[in-house]
């Protein structure tokens, strides 16, 4: 399993890694935009529970456009790719427990947050416990982005909005 340093070094000597989407299948790149590679590649990166404690950290703010791009793009991904593997098309009991099987869920939240950081805020209780951890992924987003994205602030800023 990759740690969070060997992350950051494969970032700061070789980030063409995540660009290409070196740590991605030929099927799972057939299905995501050439732009996203990148941001698939870096949470694809991540260790089960580096996905969990750091996407626990981030909340969506309208709850109906995070359920809307997860069922309608995220889970018939999921249902396709299942699909590829079992040779066949899966049933729904299938896609949830393969999206269980491999934290899925938990990618799906942090995909989301890269491309609709204005639509995320800091979860504070989650966040302040896991601070170094979400701060090195929001940090090592910017510099993969391509216009080097200030997530961390963006993100800030939608937390001390709803704070008040």
């Amino acid at each position: 399993m990759v740690n969070l340093d060997e992350i950051a070094d494969k970032i700061k000597f070789n980030p063409e890694f995540f660009m290409r989407g070196d740590n991605l299948k030929e099927s799972e790149k057939n299905v995501i935009d050439k732009r996203d590679t990148w941001v698939v590649s870096l949470v694809n990166s991540l260790g089960k529970n580096d996905l969990k404690n750091i996407g626990g950290s981030f909340i969506p703010l309208e709850m109906n456009h995070y359920k809307h791009i997860q069922k309608d793009e995220w889970f018939c991904k999921e249902k396709y790719l299942l699909g590829l593997n079992l040779g066949r098309t899966p049933n729904s009991i299938e896609v949830i427990n393969d999206a269980e099987e491999n934290s899925n869920m938990e990618r799906y939240r942090l995909c989301y947050t890269l491309e609709y950081p204005h639509k995320i805020a800091f979860n504070m209780v989650a966040y302040n416990k896991y601070r170094n951890d979400t701060d090195f992924f929001l940090a090592n987003a910017s510099i993969l982005h391509r216009v080097r994205y200030p997530y961390f602030e963006l993100i800030c800023c939608n937390t001390l909005l709803i704070t008040k």
